[in-house]
C-alpha cells in the first residue's frame, strides 16, 4: 500500500514520541484498588478508579507526511486504532485484576478522560515520569480519595498477562461480559459469552501451536492441565450456545433453565475462569506478540498483519 513506507520511515524518527491517556472509569466509585507497571498506573480518586497509560505517539502528526487523502484516512486511522489496542490492553489487564480481587465488572470506557502528547513540542521524559505527571493531574481534577490507608498495590497475575495478544484480549472481553450478564440475570446470554471465552482459547492454542485442525474444547482443557468433569461442563456450555443462545433453534425454549440444573452457570463460569487463567500462563510458552518491546515501531511492523486483523473492520467494509 502506498504510504506504508513513508509511515515506516517516519515512525523510526518518532520512536520516543508518547501519548499518555487517562480515564476515569464509570461505575467504579468506592473501589479501593491500585496497580503500577512500566506502562500504566491505576489509582483511586475521590469518586472513581482512574487509569493512566503510556502508549506510542501514533495518533497525531500524519497530515503532512501522507499526501494522498485516501491513504491518509486508512493509515492514520489504523495507527490510531493500533495505539488504542495497546492502551486498552493495559486497561483490560487491570479490569481482570479488579474482577479477581473485588468481583466488580468495569469497562475500559469512562465518563471523563485526559490526554497529553509528548514529542514534537513537549519533550518526553521517562515513561514513569510522564505517568506520575498524569496521575498528579488526575488527582487534581478528580480529587483524592479520602481514606485512612492507601490501598495495597494489587499482586494479581492478570497485571502481567499479555493482553496485547488478540486471543487473550478477546477472551477477557467475553469473560467480563459474561460476568456482567450473570449479575443482571441473563443466564443463557452469559453461557454464550463464556463459551466464546473457550473459543478464543481454542484459537490461541490452534494458532500458536500450529495445529492443522482445530482442537476440541476437551483437548485444549487437557493441554492446560484441566481434566475430568470440567470437559463435560465445557461441552455442555457449547451445546447450550449452539442450540439455544447463538442460533434460533433448539426446543422447549422457555424451559432452558432445566438444562442448567446439572451444570449451572456458576459451574460454567468456574471452569471458564480456570481455563482462562491457565491460558494466560500458557501464552508465555508460545508467545508470538511481545508485550514489552524496546521499539514500538519495530513491534508494529513485525505484527502488522495481526494488528490489522485485530483493529480494522475489513470484513464489515467488504
Amino acid at each position: 500500500m502506498s504510504g506504508v513506507e513513508d509511515v515506516a520511515a517516519e515512525l523510526s524518527k518518532r520512536s520516543d514520541w508518547r501519548e499518555v491517556l487517562t480515564v476515569a472509569l464509570g461505575d467504579s466509585s468506592g473501589l479501593s484498588f491500585s496497580a503500577t507497571s512500566q506502562t500504566f498506573h491505576a489509582f483511586p480518586c475521590a469518586s472513581c478508579l482512574a487509569i493512566t497509560c503510556v502508549v506510542p505517539g501514533w495518533g497525531f502528526g500524519w497530515r503532512k507526511i501522507l499526501d494522498d487523502e485516501e491513504v491518509y484516512q486508512v493509515l492514520s486511522w489504523l495507527l490510531h486504532y493500533a495505539r488504542q489496542h495497546i492502551n486498552r490492553s493495559s486497561i483490560v489487564a487491570i479490569l481482570m485484576a479488579v474482577w479477581e480481587e473485588h468481583s466488580r465488572v468495569l469497562h475500559p470506557f469512562g465518563t471523563e478522560g485526559m490526554l497529553q502528547r509528548y514529542g514534537p513540542v513537549l519533550k518526553p521524559g521517562s515513561d514513569q515520569s510522564i505517568l506520575e505527571a498524569a496521575k498528579r493531574e488526575a488527582l487534581d481534577k478528580w480529587g483524592t480519595k479520602k481514606a485512612l490507608l492507601e490501598p495495597n498495590a494489587s499482586t494479581s497475575a492478570w497485571l502481567t498477562s499479555n493482553m496485547l495478544d488478540p486471543f487473550l484480549h478477546q477472551a477477557a472481553f467475553h469473560f467480563l461480559r459474561g460476568q456482567e450478564l450473570v449479575q443482571k440475570g441473563f443466564e443463557l446470554e452469559a453461557v454464550v459469552a463464556f463459551d466464546c471465552v473457550l473459543e478464543s482459547i481454542v484459537h490461541l492454542v490452534q494458532v500458536r501451536c500450529r495445529h492443522a485442525k482445530r482442537p476440541s474444547r476437551s483437548e485444549v482443557l487437557n493441554l492446560l492441565g484441566i481434566s475430568g468433569a470440567a470437559a463435560d461442563v465445557a461441552d455442555h456450555a457449547n451445546l447450550l450456545r449452539n442450540n439455544f443462545g447463538a442460533h434460533a433453534g433448539g426446543w422447549r425454549w422457555w424451559d432452558y433453565g432445566e438444562l442448567l440444573e446439572d451444570h449451572t452457570v456458576e459451574d460454567i463460569s468456574n471452569v471458564v475462569s480456570d481455563a482462562f487463567r491457565r491460558a494466560a500462563q500458557f501464552e508465555s510458552t508460545v508467545r508470538a506478540i511481545d508485550p514489552s518491546p524496546s521499539r514500538w515501531d519495530d513491534w508494529l511492523f513485525t505484527n502488522f498483519k495481526v494488528i490489522w486483523d485485530t483493529v480494522w473492520f475489513e470484513k464489515l467494509t467488504k
